[in-house]
Protein backbone atom coordinates (compact mmCIF):
# COMPACT_ATOMS: atom_id res chain seq x y z
CA UNK A 1 0.00 0.00 0.00
CA UNK A 2 1.55 3.58 -1.24
CA UNK A 3 1.78 6.59 1.06
CA UNK A 4 -0.90 8.80 1.04
CA UNK A 5 -0.54 11.98 -1.09
CA UNK A 6 0.68 14.79 0.59
CA UNK A 7 -0.67 17.81 -0.82
CA UNK A 8 -4.09 17.71 1.07
CA UNK A 9 -6.89 21.00 0.78
CA UNK A 10 -7.53 22.94 3.74
CA UNK A 11 -11.03 20.91 3.72
CA UNK A 12 -9.69 17.23 4.43
CA UNK A 13 -7.01 19.09 7.24
CA UNK A 14 -9.64 20.77 8.89
CA UNK A 15 -11.78 17.33 8.52
CA UNK A 16 -8.16 15.66 9.82
CA UNK A 17 -8.57 18.34 12.86
CA UNK A 18 -12.04 17.40 13.74
CA UNK A 19 -11.91 13.48 13.34
CA UNK A 20 -8.90 13.93 15.87
CA UNK A 21 -10.83 15.45 18.44
CA UNK A 22 -14.15 13.44 17.58
CA UNK A 23 -11.61 9.75 17.60
CA UNK A 24 -10.94 11.40 21.90
CA UNK A 25 -7.34 12.46 20.44
CA UNK A 26 -6.16 9.37 18.68
CA UNK A 27 -4.59 10.37 15.70
CA UNK A 28 -4.58 6.50 14.17
CA UNK A 29 -8.54 6.61 15.14
CA UNK A 30 -8.57 10.02 13.22
CA UNK A 31 -7.07 8.54 10.51
CA UNK A 32 -9.05 5.45 9.91
CA UNK A 33 -12.21 7.90 10.60
CA UNK A 34 -10.86 10.61 7.74
CA UNK A 35 -10.36 7.01 5.05
CA UNK A 36 -14.12 5.80 6.69
CA UNK A 37 -16.44 8.95 6.79
CA UNK A 38 -14.34 11.48 4.87
CA UNK A 39 -13.71 9.24 1.60
CA UNK A 40 -9.39 10.04 1.95
CA UNK A 41 -6.31 8.55 3.07
CA UNK A 42 -4.12 10.08 5.51
CA UNK A 43 -1.45 8.77 7.61
CA UNK A 44 -1.84 9.01 11.50
CA UNK A 45 1.40 10.72 11.34
CA UNK A 46 0.16 13.49 9.11
CA UNK A 47 -2.51 13.62 11.62
CA UNK A 48 -0.40 14.34 14.75
CA UNK A 49 1.63 17.31 12.57
CA UNK A 50 -1.65 18.38 11.86
CA UNK A 51 -2.64 18.30 15.17
CA UNK A 52 0.59 20.13 16.47
CA UNK A 53 0.38 23.21 13.70
CA UNK A 54 2.76 21.42 11.27
CA UNK A 55 1.03 23.07 7.80
CA UNK A 56 -1.79 24.35 9.22
CA UNK A 57 -2.56 27.88 9.27
CA UNK A 58 -5.41 30.23 11.26
CA UNK A 59 -7.68 29.77 8.49
CA UNK A 60 -7.72 25.52 8.49
CA UNK A 61 -7.88 25.76 12.22
CA UNK A 62 -11.18 28.44 11.72
CA UNK A 63 -12.87 25.96 9.34
CA UNK A 64 -12.35 22.91 11.63
CA UNK A 65 -13.87 25.32 14.64
CA UNK A 66 -16.79 26.34 12.64
CA UNK A 67 -17.25 22.40 11.42
CA UNK A 68 -16.93 21.00 14.98
CA UNK A 69 -19.68 23.26 16.21
CA UNK A 70 -21.94 22.18 13.30
CA UNK A 71 -21.36 18.77 13.65
CA UNK A 72 -21.79 18.70 17.24
CA UNK A 73 -24.94 20.29 17.03
CA UNK A 74 -25.69 17.45 14.81
CA UNK A 75 -25.15 14.90 17.58
CA UNK A 76 -27.35 16.47 19.72
CA UNK A 77 -29.77 16.59 17.35
CA UNK A 78 -29.31 12.92 17.12
CA UNK A 79 -29.26 12.37 20.48
CA UNK A 80 -32.24 13.51 21.60
CA UNK A 81 -34.03 11.96 18.52
CA UNK A 82 -32.71 8.50 19.60
CA UNK A 83 -33.70 9.02 23.57
CA UNK A 84 -37.43 10.76 22.07
CA UNK A 85 -37.48 7.56 19.93
CA UNK A 86 -36.73 4.91 22.93
CA UNK A 87 -39.09 6.35 25.21
CA UNK A 88 -42.17 6.60 22.59
CA UNK A 89 -41.17 2.57 21.85
CA UNK A 90 -41.45 2.38 26.01
CA UNK A 91 -44.99 3.83 25.94
CA UNK A 92 -45.93 2.31 22.73
CA UNK A 93 -44.72 -0.87 23.49
CA UNK A 94 -43.06 -0.81 19.86
CA UNK A 95 -40.69 -3.85 18.89
CA UNK A 96 -39.82 -2.24 15.53
CA UNK A 97 -36.39 -0.86 16.21
CA UNK A 98 -34.47 -2.69 18.96
CA UNK A 99 -34.62 -0.26 22.12
CA UNK A 100 -31.28 -1.04 22.99
CA UNK A 101 -29.89 0.33 19.62
CA UNK A 102 -31.67 3.42 20.61
CA UNK A 103 -30.27 4.02 23.36
CA UNK A 104 -26.58 2.73 22.32
CA UNK A 105 -26.85 5.33 19.17
CA UNK A 106 -27.94 8.28 21.47
CA UNK A 107 -24.92 7.34 24.20
CA UNK A 108 -22.66 7.52 21.09
CA UNK A 109 -24.19 10.53 19.82
CA UNK A 110 -23.87 12.53 23.13
CA UNK A 111 -19.87 11.11 23.81
CA UNK A 112 -18.91 12.87 20.41
CA UNK A 113 -21.06 15.72 20.93
CA UNK A 114 -19.04 16.45 23.75
CA UNK A 115 -16.06 15.37 22.89
CA UNK A 116 -16.53 18.03 19.60
CA UNK A 117 -17.36 20.64 22.53
CA UNK A 118 -14.82 19.85 24.43
CA UNK A 119 -16.34 18.73 27.48
CA UNK A 120 -15.61 15.65 29.74
CA UNK A 121 -17.15 12.26 28.33
CA UNK A 122 -16.77 10.16 31.87
CA UNK A 123 -17.19 10.98 35.56
CA UNK A 124 -14.63 11.38 37.32
CA UNK A 125 -15.65 11.68 40.27
CA UNK A 126 -16.72 8.39 41.49
CA UNK A 127 -18.88 7.06 44.63
CA UNK A 128 -17.18 7.51 47.88
CA UNK A 129 -17.79 4.87 49.84
CA UNK A 130 -18.33 4.92 53.35
CA UNK A 131 -14.86 4.04 54.94
CA UNK A 132 -13.47 6.74 52.50
CA UNK A 133 -16.18 8.92 53.64
CA UNK A 134 -14.90 8.49 57.59
CA UNK A 135 -11.09 8.56 56.54
CA UNK A 136 -11.75 12.04 55.46
CA UNK A 137 -13.35 13.21 58.19
CA UNK A 138 -10.96 12.03 60.18
CA UNK A 139 -8.46 13.71 58.75
CA UNK A 140 -10.07 16.59 59.13
CA UNK A 141 -10.61 16.44 62.82
CA UNK A 142 -7.00 15.84 63.15
CA UNK A 143 -5.83 18.96 60.99
CA UNK A 144 -8.58 21.13 63.26
CA UNK A 145 -7.32 19.53 66.42
CA UNK A 146 -3.82 20.43 65.09
CA UNK A 147 -4.89 24.15 64.64
CA UNK A 148 -6.60 24.80 67.82
CA UNK A 149 -3.42 23.67 69.40
CA UNK A 150 -1.64 25.82 67.27
CA UNK A 151 -3.92 28.31 68.43
CA UNK A 152 -3.25 27.88 72.23
CA UNK A 153 0.33 27.64 72.03
CA UNK A 154 0.30 31.51 70.72
CA UNK A 155 -2.24 32.50 73.44
CA UNK A 156 -0.75 33.73 76.68
CA UNK A 157 -3.72 32.10 79.58
CA UNK A 158 -4.56 34.40 82.35
CA UNK A 159 -4.76 31.59 85.00
CA UNK A 160 -5.41 34.21 88.56
CA UNK A 161 -8.93 34.82 89.83
CA UNK A 162 -11.22 37.11 89.42
CA UNK A 163 -12.33 38.92 92.78
CA UNK A 164 -15.88 38.32 92.95
CA UNK A 165 -18.33 41.11 93.68
CA UNK A 166 -21.26 40.78 95.68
Amino acid sequence: MGRPPNNYSDTQKSAALIAYDICDNNAVRAAAWCKQHNGFAVSHDQVTRWVSGVQINEEIREIAKVKKGELSDKFEEIAHLCTDLAADKLRNKDESIAFEKLMTGGAIATDKMRLLREQATTITNAAITDEDRLRELQELMQRLRQRQIEAQQGQVIDIEPEEKID
